[in-house]
C-alpha cells in the first residue's frame, strides 16, 4: 500500500528496473507502452537508472533496445533500494518516526525543500499514517508502538530506509533465536533467505532496540485464543533462553505477546518441522469455529454463485484463508509486506473477473467486521490469483479436434498432446478424413481444431473459426503450435471462469 504514495518518478523507475530485470533485453517500445512514457522520456529514466545503480549494475542502451547487467553478488532488492533511497517521501516518513523535539524545518533545510513542497509531502505522510492507524503530532509519529515497530521494519526490509542500524551481533542474536526453536535450518541458510525472513527477523530485533516502549497499551483480546498453541509456551521459554540471557534483560508479558503477534502474521520458519496432525486441527477449529471466518466463508460462497458451495467446501480455500486470516491480526494487513513484491509491480496478468469478485468480497467482509484499515493491493491480487487456481480445477477440459487423413499421425499428435497437457485441461478427439463425416465439425462449440494445411479448404465451408480456435499444423508439433493450442485453452479456460462466477 506504501507504493501507491510514492513519486511517480520513483514508481516509474522501479516498474522500468523490473521489466529489465524480468525481460534482460527489451524493446524501448515495450518498456514505453508498459509505463505509459514516451520513448524520449523513457530513455531519459534508463539515464537515470544508469547513474543510480552506479556500482551495482549497467543499463546498456543501443538504438531500439535495452539490456541490464546486474554486478556479481548483487540482489535484485539492492537495484529497488537504490531506486527508493532517492524518495523525499520515505525519507520524511523516517524523520517523523525518529524525531523527539526538532523542527520540521530540520527536514527541510536538509533536502532543500520549498515550504510548500516540505507540508505537502508531510500532509501525504499524515494521510498514510492515519490509513495504518498511526497519528501525527508535533512531527512525530505517535500510536499503538506494535504498529511503529511494523511500519520501521516495513521501512527496513521493503524500502532498504534504514531508521536504525542493525548490527551483525543483533542479527546473529535474531539467528540464534530462530535456530533454537527450529534446529534444522542453518546459519548459512538464515544469511541467504534475507529476502524470505528479514522482514520478520528484523521485527524481532526491534523486541529488545525500542524496548523502552510497551508493544501494547494493553494486552490485545484477539491473540488470547493464539495463545493457546504449542507455539506461544515454546517461544516464551527460547527468547528467555537466547534474547534475555544474551541481553541480561526480562521481558514482559507484553513482549511475549507481541514476539507471538510476529510469528503468528509474519513469513517465517519458525516451528516449520514441529507442527502435529493436532496442531493443524487446533488451528482449523480456532479460526473456523471464528464468527468472522465462518462470515468470510459465507461471502464467498454468496458472491461466487455457481461454485460458491464447491468453492467454499475445498480445504485449499481454507489453507489459503488461514494464511489471510493472519495479516488481518490486529488490523495489520496495510503494513505487512506482499513476500514477492517486485512480482506484483505492474502485474497484469491476473483474470480482472475473479479480481473484481475477490475485491468485493473482501471489502464486504472488512465492513462487516469492523476492519478500519485498508488491505494492501497486492495482497487483493495475490488472493485474486490464488482463488483463480483454485476455480481453474472446476473447469472440464476444451475439447481438441484432430483433422487428419491418417491415423498414425493422429495417434502421435495426441500422444504429443499428453505429455504436454493434462488430460484434465484437454480432451482429445479426432475425425479421419475419408472415414469420418466431416459433416460433424458443425456441432463443434469452443473447440480446438488442428488440421494440416494442405486439408484446409476442406474445412473452410463449416465455418468453424466462428465458434472455435482452427490451428494449422502437422504431425511434429513444434513449440510455436503448442504456445498457439496454450493461448487458446487459456482463451476458453477464461470463458468458462467468466461464465462459472
Amino acid at each position: 500500500m506504501l507504493d501507491h504514495f510514492l513519486e511517480t518518478r520513483i514508481r516509474k523507475k522501479i516498474r522500468l528496473c523490473d521489466l529489465l530485470i524480468e525481460n534482460k533485453i527489451s524493446d524501448i517500445k515495450h518498456l514505453s507502452r508498459c509505463c505509459s512514457l514516451t520513448e524520449t522520456s523513457t530513455r531519459d529514466f534508463l539515464q537515470e537508472l544508469n547513474s543510480d545503480f552506479s556500482g551495482i549494475a549497467q543499463i546498456i542502451l543501443g538504438r531500439n533496445f535495452a539490456d541490464i547487467e546486474i554486478y556479481e553478488g548483487v540482489s535484485k532488492n539492492e537495484l529497488f533500494y537504490a531506486i527508493y533511497e532517492q524518495s523525499i517521501f520515505l525519507e520524511c516518513l523516517k524523520f517523523l518516526l525518529l524525531n523527539v523535539n526538532s523542527p520540521f524545518t530540520v527536514f527541510v533545510d536538509e533536502y532543500f525543500l520549498s515550504i510548500a513542497q516540505a507540508y505537502r509531502i508531510k500532509q501525504r505522510c499524515a494521510y498514510y499514517l492515519q490509513m495504518i492507524g498511526l497519528t501525527l503530532n508535533k512531527n512525530t509519529v505517535e500510536g499503538e508502538e506494535y504498529r511503529i515497530r511494523f511500519l520501521i521494519a516495513l521501512l527496513e526490509y521493503r524500502f532498504g530506509i534504514h531508521c536504525y542500524e542493525f548490527s551483525r551481533q543483533e542479527i546473529d542474536l535474531a539467528h540464534s533465536f530462530i535456530l533454537s526453536i527450529n534446529p534444522l535450518l542453518t546459519k548459512d541458510f538464515l544469511e541467504k533467505t534475507t529476502d524470505e525472513f528479514g522482514f520478520f527477523e528484523y521485527l524481532c530485533i526491534l523486541s529488545w532496540k525500542r524496548r523502552n516502549y510497551s508493544p501494547f497499551t494493553e494486552s490485545p483480546k484477539e491473540l488470547n485464543k493464539v495463545k493457546e498453541l504449542f507455539a506461544y509456551k515454546k517461544i516464551k521459554k527460547h527468547a528467555d533462553l537466547t534474547i534475555e540471557r544474551t541481553l541480561n534483560i526480562k521481558f514482559t508479558e507484553n513482549d511475549y505477546d507481541y514476539l507471538l503477534l510476529i510469528y503468528c502474521c509474519t513469513h517465517n520458519c519458525l516451528f516449520s518441522d514441529q507442527w502435529t496432525e493436532d496442531d493443524a486441527a487446533q488451528v482449523n477449529e480456532l479460526i473456523f469455529n471464528n464468527p468472522k471466518s465462518t462470515m468470510l466463508l459465507d461471502l464467498f460462497e454468496n458472491n461466487f454463485e455457481r461454485v460458491g458451495e464447491q468453492l467454499v467446501k475445498d480445504p485449499i480455500l481454507k489453507t489459503v484463508i488461514i494464511y489471510l486470516y493472519k495479516k488481518f491480526l490486529l488490523d495489520l494487513q496495510g503494513i505487512i509486506p506482499s513476500r514477492n513484491p517486485s512480482f506484483f509491480v505492474g502485474k497484469k496478468e491476473f483474470e480482472k473477473s475473479i479480481f473484481l469478485k475477490t475485491k468485493e468480497v473482501i471489502y464486504q467482509w472488512m465492513l462487516k467486521k469492523g476492519s478500519k484499515r485498508p488491505i494492501d493491493h497486492n495482497q487483493l491480487i495475490y488472493l485474486s490469483m490464488q482463488i483463480e487456481l483454485i476455480l481453474r480445477q472446476y473447469i472440464p477440459p476444451t475439447k481438441i479436434m484432430i483433422v487428419s487423413a491418417s491415423l498414425p499421425n493422429i495417434e502421435i499428435i495426441k500422444l504429443t498432446l499428453y505429455r504436454v497437457f493434462s488430460d484434465k485441461k484437454i480432451h482429445i478427439e479426432s475425425i479421419l478424413i475419408g472415414t469420418d463425416p466431416l459433416e460433424n465439425l458443425n456441432n463443434l462449440r469452443n473447440s480446438v481444431i488442428l488440421v494440416n494445411k494442405k486439408y484446409q479448404k476442406l474445412l473452410n465451408k463449416y465455418k468453424l473459426e466462428k465458434n472455435n480456435k482452427l490451428i494449422i499444423t502437422s504431425i511434429d508439433l513444434e513449440l510455436y503450435h503448442i504456445n498457439r493450442i496454450n493461448r487458446a485453452l487459456f482463451y476458453y479456460e477464461k470463458k468458462k471462469i467468466n461464465k462459472m462466477i
